[in-house]
């Protein structure tokens, strides 16, 4: 019966009108962990309007969807969907944070990339994070490197003092 109704909440993040789609983002969201999987396949099928609801909801549903995810991140190429992921991470707030910086290490750049750019919309509750990746690390560490260039990007942090980190 739920897995029906998540179905069809589903279909109307994709097609229904703006107020079917601003209800189902809702429902989607109150139930929880159990409508995640449907909203990652309309992350991964859908237009970038339904991608938007369907991220929306996930933002509703909270921390419980960031390892889905993350598995998303690392199994699609696809730009846009990365954005919309890494966009739901932004807006989950603290909780997402270790699991972005954990993602500058990964393999793939684009991931890194993806993680980088949620780093930097977040902006100054994470820079103690990343400095601590750029001190603490080892130079050659690719995720040190992408968390040195996080901060470089995101300018608020004292660009003489991470010269010298980088020279360490």
């Amino acid at each position: 019966m739920v897995e029906e109704r998540i179905e069809k909440l589903a279909d109307l993040v994709c097609s229904g009108n703006l107020e079917e789609r601003r209800r189902a983002v809702e429902e989607l969201g109150s139930i929880g962990p159990d409508s995640v999987p449907a909203l990652i396949s309309v992350l991964e099928t859908g237009n970038n309007d339904s991608r938007w609801y369907a991220s929306r909801s996930l933002v509703k549903v909270g921390p419980s969807c960031m390892e889905a995810l993350i598995e998303v991140m690392r199994n699609n190429s696809d730009h846009d969907l990365r954005r919309y992921v890494a966009g739901v991470f932004v807006s989950l707030g603290e909780p997402g944070f270790d699991l972005l910086v954990d993602l500058l290490g990964y393999p793939d750049p684009h991931v890194r990339g993806m993680a980088s750019m949620a780093l930097r919309k977040i902006g100054a509750p994470v820079v103690p994070m990343l400095l601590e990746v750029v001190e603490t690390t080892d130079p050659e560490n690719i995720r040190r490197r992408a968390a040195f260039l996080t901060l470089v990007d995101m300018e608020c942090v004292d660009q003489e003092y991470l010269s010298r980190l980088i020279k360490s």
